[in-house]
């Protein structure tokens, strides 16, 4: 279901009054995705984690503390558009963007969040949006769509934050793949024009058990099979993207990343935070693939070489996430 108001979610959009010139090329747009780990405000509103509330001791002070990490992060990419998982609501984007990003360009913010949940989905960005949806989907958080006119371009992207796999990968996966049907079909009425996929989609396509998960490489010898039941097919290679799967740098060996993953659960480095991309990101035609990298600069990192998760107890660190960037270049006509 596509709508531009639901009355189970929350969606906002603001303009604020502050912008300079971007510190980079103007043929080059930059794409930047986070899970920023339950960022949330300092306002009680009943719907919070426990551990985020003034008896556990979250307060303005730590609030504030997490902005000015976070705008560090941002800052440091200088992302022309940024979606973030995570965080409680436009509260935190417009906190960010007053106190921490106020000269940074950025006029443009907004979230959706399902009814009674705690986190949302936010994005800010330099470039006005010139459409914006939300869409359901069955047993999950919605997806936040933002669509862009980038120099007569047309960019639809499609921001996520799926159900994570703790309690149980096979009692949630039903769930990542209702996304995944989403996701699918809102892609094959975008099919004229560039559309790209991301955020946390709690699913690396490379470390599955062989059952049928929300993403599916087409390497796997099950690709057919479950790509028509429903999973996102995902390549690895440039010279083959079809108009039903998306391409992800983040499994493609000839794309040099800085480290082996963005996440790092029990030992093991993952990539679960992604941004995909359809097949005009090689067509030639408008807006093409550029780059794409895992940020891991110093700051995100703790001294063990891993992320730096936020701690509540110690108001220190940052995410237990890192930040994906994926630039596009505007060829002209």
């Amino acid at each position: 279901m596509k709508n531009k108001i639901c009355l189970i979610l929350i969606i906002t959009l603001y303009l604020t009054s502050c912008s300079i010139q971007l510190d980079k090329p103007s043929n080059i747009i930059s794409i930047m995705s986070w899970n920023v780990d339950n960022l949330m405000d300092d306002q009680l509103d009943g719907t919070e984690y426990i551990e985020y509330t003034p008896s556990k001791g979250w307060d303005s002070v730590a609030y504030h503390r997490r902005l000015k990490n976070a705008a560090a992060v941002i800052k440091k990419d200088k992302a022309d558009i940024v979606f973030l998982q995570e965080i409680e609501n436009s509260n935190v984007l417009k906190d960010l963007l007053s106190s921490y990003l106020k000269r940074e360009g950025y006029k443009y913010y907004g979230s959706i969040k399902n009814k009674d949940s705690a986190i949302a989905i936010g994005f800010i960005s330099k470039i006005k949006p010139k459409d914006i949806f939300v869409h359901s989907v069955v047993d999950n958080r919605s997806v936040l769509e933002v669509d862009f006119d980038i120099k007569g371009n047309e960019l639809t992207i499609f921001a996520v934050h799926a159900k994570s796999k703790y309690g149980g990968e096979a009692s949630s996966e039903k769930d990542r793949i209702n996304l995944s049907k989403v996701l699918k079909s809102e892609m094959e009425k975008k099919d004229d024009h560039l559309v790209i996929m991301c955020g946390d989609f709690n699913e690396d396509p490379t470390q599955n058990n062989n059952e049928m998960n929300s993403l599916i490489l087409e390497s796997d010898k099950n690709y057919r099979v479950y790509s028509k039941k429903g999973s996102l097919g995902i390549s690895t290679n440039k010279d083959c993207i079809f108009k039903s799967m998306m391409y992800s740098p983040s499994f493609d060996d000839s794309v040099k990343k800085s480290t082996k993953g963005s996440y790092f659960y029990n030992g093991t480095w993952s990539n679960i935070d992604l941004i995909l991309g359809s097949y005009h990101l090689f067509d030639g035609v408008g807006l093409e693939y550029h780059s794409f990298d895992i940020d891991n600069n110093k700051f995100l990192l703790s001294s063990s070489g891993i992320p730096n998760k936020w701690e509540v107890k110690g108001l220190c660190g940052i995410s237990d996430h890192l930040p994906v960037v994926m630039k596009l270049m505007i060829l002209e006509p």
